[in-house]
């Protein structure tokens, strides 16, 4: 019975090991989503900016442009 138990034993912590390997593989690339959902975050926030920016920059050059037509013009 002794080694019927110790197999046990053994059979009982190599389950646990690998439960535990899982557990951290599991848990590591849920750490990186998490990191790519935040970077993807920024990203849109930027994008939002460098939108909101150009459309900025497309109004000033439309109105000088404009003025500049509007001097050129007799």
């Amino acid at each position: 019975m002794a080694t019927l138990d110790e197999a046990a034993r053994r059979v009982e912590t190599a389950m646990e090991r690998l439960e535990h390997t899982i557990e951290a593989r599991v848990a590591a690339p849920r750490e990186e989503v998490d990191a790519l959902r935040r970077e993807l975050e920024a990203a849109r926030e930027q994008n939002t900016r460098l939108r909101t920016a150009k459309d900025d920059i497309e109004q000033r050059l439309d109105a000088a442009i404009t003025r500049l037509r509007g001097a050129l013009e007799p």
